[in-house]
Order: C-alpha cells, then sequence, then structure tokens
C-alpha cells in the first residue's frame, strides 16, 4: 500500500511543479564555505582529520533524483559521510563504496516532489585522512540528474588536492575544530621544554623548543575556526530575510473518476492521463493549464503507464486484453492505435529510449520482474535480466547505452 501512496504523491508533484524545458546542470565543489566558487581548490591538512567537501548544483530546477561519484585513494582518506543538502527536498540518500583503490557513489531522490530552485547545496560529503596520510586528491568524476523520466549525465574531473601541513596545527586531537578539547590537551603540556618528560613538538606551534605564553596565544587566535577552512562559513541569513520559492496548487481536472497515470509531452504543453468513466478505464489530454480536455480512447480495460515518444508524435500505453496485459501506441491524438506486444504478463514502467527507436518495458514471469526492450514497433523484443523481485521503477541514462532500475530490497529502494 505504501509504494501506491509513494507512486501517487509522485504523480501529485508532477501537477504542482509542472516540468519545464530542461536546463544543462553543472556540479561544483567547496571547502571554503562560499556558494560555489571552487575558490579552494588544496588544503593543506594532517593526519587523523576531517575534510568537509560542499557539492553544489545549478541547472536543477524539476530534477527528482540527484548521484555523484567521487574517486580517492583509501591508504590516504577514507569515506566518513554524506549530510543532504536543501537543493532536493524530502531526500532519501543512499551511498555505494568501491575498494581500494576506491569510490563513493551517493545517490539521493525524492519521492512526490521535485527542486523548485535552480542553483543551491545538494549536500556535505565527508572524508578522514588516515594514520598514513602523505598527500592525495579527491576526484568529483561524475554526475547524473533524474529528470522528466530521463537522466542527464555529465562527466567532471573537479579536484581537492590535500597535502601534508608543513606548520603544527591547534587541532591536537584532529577532529577538525580547535575548541576546548583541544585546550585541555594544550594545558597538560604547558610550561615544558625539550628533553623533559612532557614536551611533544605537536605542542610548540612557534617551534622554539618551549611551550609557553607564544604558543598559547597562537592557539587563543585559532580557537573556534575549523582548520581544513582557509575562511569561516558565511553566516545563514535570518529566517525572514530568506524569501521562500512559490508554491502553486491548482485543480486542472474536474469531474474525472479516478485519475491516475499522468504524462506530460516534451514541450510541456500537454498532459495526458487515465480516468474510469462507467465500466471502462480511458485516456484523455488536456494543455497543461487544464484546458480543453479530449478523451483518445473508447474500449480499453486496465489503462495503465502512460509514455510519450520523445518527440510528442505517440503515447503508448498498457492496456489488459484476455487476462494478458498488451503494450499499444497510439498517435498522440488517438488515432491508428496498434497493439505492440502478445504474451506478457503483468506489465508495466514504460520507457521510450531518448532517439524514440525502443522501449523498455517490466513484465512479470514466473516469479520473477524481468525487463525487456523492444523496437518501438513492436519487433525484435529482448529480455535483459533474470533474478530481480520488484523492480519499481525504470529510466533510460541520457545517451540511451543504458536502463536504470529501481529495486525493492528487503523494503528499502535502491538502483541497480
Amino acid at each position: 500500500m505504501w509504494k501506491w501512496m509513494l507512486f501517487t504523491l509522485f504523480l501529485i508533484s508532477l501537477l504542482i511543479y509542472p516540468l519545464s524545458a530542461q536546463n544543462n546542470f553543472s556540479l561544483s565543489l567547496d571547502v571554503d564555505g562560499s556558494a560555489g566558487d571552487q575558490a579552494v581548490t588544496s588544503l593543506d591538512v594532517s593526519t587523523n582529520e576531517v575534510i568537509a567537501i560542499q557539492i553544489f548544483g545549478r541547472g536543477v530546477q524539476n530534477t527528482n533524483g540527484i548521484t555523484t561519484r567521487f574517486e580517492y585513494d583509501a591508504s590516504q582518506v577514507v569515506y566518513e559521510g554524506f549530510d543532504a543538502g536543501s537543493v532536493l527536498p524530502n531526500a532519501h540518500v543512499l551511498s555505494e563504496q568501491g575498494t581500494n583503490p576506491t569510490f563513493v557513489g551517493i545517490g539521493m531522490t525524492s519521492f512526490g516532489s521535485q527542486v523548485t530552485v535552480n542553483s543551491g547545496l545538494v549536500g556535505t560529503i565527508r572524508f578522514r585522512t588516515t594514520a598514513a596520510f602523505s598527500g592525495t586528491e579527491i576526484r568529483l568524476v561524475r554526475g547524473d540528474f533524474v529528470r522528466g523520466g530521463q537522466i542527464e549525465t555529465v562527466v567532471l574531473n573537479i579536484r581537492i588536492a590535500l597535502q601534508v601541513s608543513d606548520a603544527p596545527s591547534s587541532d591536537f586531537n584532529g577532529d577538525g575544530i580547535v575548541n576546548l578539547a583541544d585546550f585541555l590537551l594544550f594545558v597538560s603540556r604547558f610550561g615544558s621544554r625539550q628533553g623533559d618528560g612532557m614536551y611533544e613538538t605537536l605542542y610548540d606551534l612557534d617551534s622554539d623548543s618551549v611551550i609557553g605564553i607564544s604558543d598559547f596565544l597562537i592557539f587563543v587566535s585559532d580557537f573556534g575556526k575549523r582548520v581544513s577552512s582557509p575562511v569561516s562559513p558565511p553566516v545563514p541569513p535570518p529566517i525572514g530575510s530568506v524569501t521562500m520559492p512559490e508554491v502553486r496548487l491548482l485543480k486542472l481536472a474536474q469531474n474525472y473518476g479516478d485519475v491516475e497515470y499522468l504524462a506530460y509531452s516534451p514541450d510541456g504543453s500537454r498532459i495526458a492521463f487515465v480516468s474510469e468513466r462507467g465500466d471502462r478505464d480511458a485516456i484523455y489530454v488536456m494543455n497543461a493549464d487544464g484546458s480543453n480536455p479530449i478523451r483518445l480512447t473508447q474500449s480499453y480495460d486496465d489503462v495503465e503507464y502512460l509514455a510519450y515518444s520523445p518527440d510528442g508524435s505517440q503515447i503508448a500505453f498498457v492496456s489488459e486484453r484476455r487476462d494478458n496485459d498488451a503494450i499499444y501506441v497510439m498517435n498522440a491524438d488517438g488515432s491508428n492505435p496498434i497493439r505492440l506486444t502478445q504474451n506478457y504478463d503483468d506489465v508495466e514502467y514504460l520507457a521510450y529510449s531518448p532517439d524514440g527507436s525502443q522501449i523498455a518495458f517490466v513484465s512479470e514471469r514466473g516469479d520473477n520482474d524481468a525487463i525487456y526492450v523492444m523496437n518501438a514497433d513492436g519487433s525484435n523484443p529482448i529480455r535483459l535480466t533474470q533474478s530481480y523481485d520488484d523492480i519499481e521503477y525504470l529510466a533510460w541514462s541520457s545517451d540511451g547505452s543504458e536502463v536504470i532500475i529501481f529495486l525493492d530490497l528487503d523494503d528499502n529502494d535502491d538502483d541497480d
């Protein structure tokens, strides 16, 4: 039941946040607290120190899923965690780590919501230097955005270089910030000289062989600072000064029963949907503002999963005939309907390839869901998968070379 609730929320979100023309998106990194300018591309760090890297996105409006891939040397740094930013509402975060030398992939999705701003903080990823740290770099190599049922990909090579700090650090315990814990460590060594049992070079900040008042003054000047950030993060603006994006809830359709399975035309001017009238489902199309609704079909049962072709000229859909689901395609005005498939059970989740030449879909055979792909005219069907259960959604990559699927694994949504 909760799966259908999430799916319904996603459909409702399409009415609340209509899809617009796609914008090219980009990602940038920051370690100095500024908004995506990457003013600092290298840091002096110590062993066992946490490095926080902010990820900013531009051109992200209308997306509902974002993934990033970072590569790094696991002998030098280890992945510590990720905190979602504010750009993607109600973000659900997944991460996947590789082996040495390794990578980490961060995936975020938002069911029922889309990004309403064009730029913002995607999130903050954290790494910690190892005890063997001698210098390395962390690279952002790829970003994927899910928008309009398709995946937009950009290949990147954004680097943050890390080198061993030459100067002693006031962050004695290596937690990334100079605070009371460091002060207590410093006090325990205060007054000692080189050769004493309590003397340690770590606390001799001015390197004069004495841990004294001059070292204390250096420590005080660093107190409260994050050692991995050359400048302090900006102070957030008061809540009252933040302008929130306007969300408009419009009732576009009147007097339709059991409305479901919405699909925007590629140019965003039309919305196709399914509604039950009498004993049968029917496909309707209307302008994006709700005007001029037209009924396109008359005699199809249990119509589901609408998909516009990329050029907007055709609509594919699923309908049950004689105890089997079948995929049909018709012109966008409802003319010339053609049945494409014959012997598939529980067909769902249609998706056209970006060039419109193929259609991917899910069908249950035996005890497993399987993904199939066929030509747009129904010819040459090919089974792509064998052993996946509970496939929840599929989409093509932007170049048409891959089909991305979302699985329900142990009641958790994952992508494959």
